[in-house]
């Protein structure tokens, strides 16, 4: 079975071996493409109409991988709002 959005709780169970995967959106990609494409628009330049980002399987191969990648990308957006 695979979840989607690669929440928390969905990690914790894919290292418990209770969730075979899940399908992470990526939603500091996310704010960080909106970001740029706003800043774009109001400085008079042109986007795309759709902006992809990308996704991610996550599983047991590569779950410590995510987190470990994930805490840090907070860590920074954290120190950023200072």
């Amino acid at each position: 079975m695979i979840g989607f959005d690669g929440s928390p709780d969905a990690l914790k169970s894919i290292t418990e071996g209770k969730l075979g995967a899940s399908l992470a959106q990526k939603p500091i990609e996310m704010g960080e493409k909106a970001v740029e494409s706003l800043k774009t628009l109001f400085e008079g330049g042109t986007v795309e109409p759709n902006v992809y980002t990308d996704t991610q399987i996550i599983d047991s191969s590569n779950v410590e991988a995510f987190q470990k990648d994930l805490t840090e990308q907070i860590e920074r957006a954290d120190a950023a709002k200072k």
